[in-house]
């Protein structure tokens, strides 16, 4: 796909969805460099629109690649944009998580939850966020409850791993379940 995605992109090069799906299929080949290079032109294509710094933010922060550089300030564009979009909420928390911002990230993911509760998403983060901070019989529940929306999905399989890992380990253990 790559080949027929690089003809798309070089007929239109303003395209960001055309952009974005190159990005994809380079992150599914391994190319993460070029990946991320090509989710950010799709962003910076199109910088009212917070899908493209959504997109840019999650293959970040997934992959945690240049997350002060690059994943953390697209979340907060993508925040920005939409300051409704518990997604963009969740990864703009999750970011600050993982770069060691405990109070700014739980405040951001308890607003995440509010907008919406059912995400397994913010749930894992959330558990993840708590477990580090010692707070394990509150992880467990946000936690389960991660596992139980998430289902087989990657977000409910991390969930689960993260309950195993609780079952017999530290809060820093859990803390360190990563996509």
């Amino acid at each position: 796909a790559i080949p027929y995605l690089e003809v798309a992109v070089e007929l239109e090069p303003a395209n960001s969805a055309f952009r974005a799906s190159l990005a994809a299929a380079r992150a599914e080949a391994g190319n993460v460099q070029a990946a991320i290079a090509d989710y950010r032109q799709a962003a910076e294509l199109q910088p009212a629109d917070p899908v493209f710094w959504r997109l840019l933010a999650t293959f970040s922060i997934s992959q945690e690649l240049e997350l002060a550089e690059t994943g953390l300030p697209a979340a907060r564009n993508a925040v920005v944009l939409d300051l409704e979009d518990p997604a963009a909420l969740d990864l703009a928390a999750y970011a600050h998580f993982l770069l060691g911002d405990h109070v700014t990230a739980e405040r951001l993911i308890i607003y995440s939850l509010g907008l919406d509760p059912t995400s397994a998403s913010a749930r894992l983060h959330y558990g993840l966020l708590l477990s580090s901070a010692g707070r394990t019989r509150e992880a467990r529940t946000q936690l389960v409850a991660a596992a139980s929306r998430g289902g087989t999905s990657a977000t409910g399989q991390l969930a689960q791993r993260a309950l195993t890992v609780s079952a017999g380990q530290s809060a820093r253990d859990i803390a360190q379940v990563r996509y």
